[in-house]
């Protein structure tokens, strides 16, 4: 536990972690690959200081939907600029217009 002596007021829902994305620019097979590699990261136990040093026991697969509302909590951060939609943007060959990315699990208090 990080703070032991701390004692909670109030509890918000779980939020989902951060994540890495890819530029549509990206091929599809890299994107594959490299999301592969990283949601496999966890079963190699010699690589723990790596996730450890991000705070994360492993990363999971995640879409867009997993983050939708949260861009609510950030208004108020200064800085926090929403991305603005682009209608009608076409994928580079190879690609997918689908929002996908991996997201960081880590353990609540730790």
């Amino acid at each position: 536990q990080t703070y032991p002596n701390l004692v909670p007021v109030a509890t918000s829902r779980d939020l989902i972690g951060r994540a890495f994305s890819a530029s549509p620019k990206v091929p599809m097979d890299v994107r594959k690959k490299v999301a592969d590699a990283l949601l496999r990261l966890h079963k190699d136990k010699t690589l723990f200081d790596a996730l450890s040093e991000i705070g994360a026991t492993q990363f999971v697969p995640a879409n867009a939907a997993d983050y939708a509302g949260s861009g609510r909590l950030l208004r108020g951060v200064f800085g926090y600029q929403p991305m603005p939609s682009r209608p009608g943007a076409t994928p580079a060959p190879g690609t997918s217009t689908a929002p996908q990315g991996i997201s960081i699990k880590a353990e609540r208090g730790g």
